[in-house]
């Protein structure tokens, strides 16, 4: 898939995705890299019933991952990246990049990060902790360049 010198960019659509964005596309004009771009699709959740688990697949969710990565593939195009290619995934999302990454084997790994509190983080987990634990490249996360200070002072002005 990849020849080892291309970057990877995982995206959802965030504004952090965005930005990650914009990052990798410096970096591969910078060192002649191609991009791959790739999103994840997560499964749906499952809810347990007496009998029979229920799954509910929310409307239009591939469809949304979609556009996000076709959007991203016509940012970096549009920011003179040479090559750029796209992997749609489905799967839990950071088992899905930790696989793609160790197939592909690309230079590294940039993607947003939402920045979730403590708490969220402790319930909910957070996919850039866990690609960065897993894998098995470097992994450069970008944030919204703010501090935690200055989210706290907006958020409570």
């Amino acid at each position: 898939m990849t020849d080892g010198s291309a970057v990877a960019l995982a995206v959802d659509g965030s504004e952090e995705s965005k930005r990650a964005l914009d990052l990798a596309c410096q970096l591969c004009r910078g060192l002649g890299a191609s991009l791959v771009i790739i999103t994840v699709v997560p499964p749906p959740p499952i809810y347990p019933m007496e009998t029979v688990p229920l799954v509910i697949e929310p409307p239009h969710l591939l469809e949304a991952y979609q556009k996000a990565l076709g959007n991203a593939v016509g940012d970096a195009r549009a920011q003179g990246v040479a090559s750029v290619e796209s992997k749609l995934l489905e799967g839990p999302v950071v088992d899905s990049i930790v696989q793609f990454l160790k197939e592909a084997q690309p230079r590294m790994l940039v993607m947003g990060a939402r920045g979730l509190s403590a708490g969220a983080r402790l319930f909910l987990g957070s996919v850039s902790d866990g690609v960065v634990h897993h894998a098995p490249c470097p992994v450069l996360i970008v944030r919204d360049g703010r501090s935690a200070t200055s989210k706290v002072k907006e958020d409570s002005a």
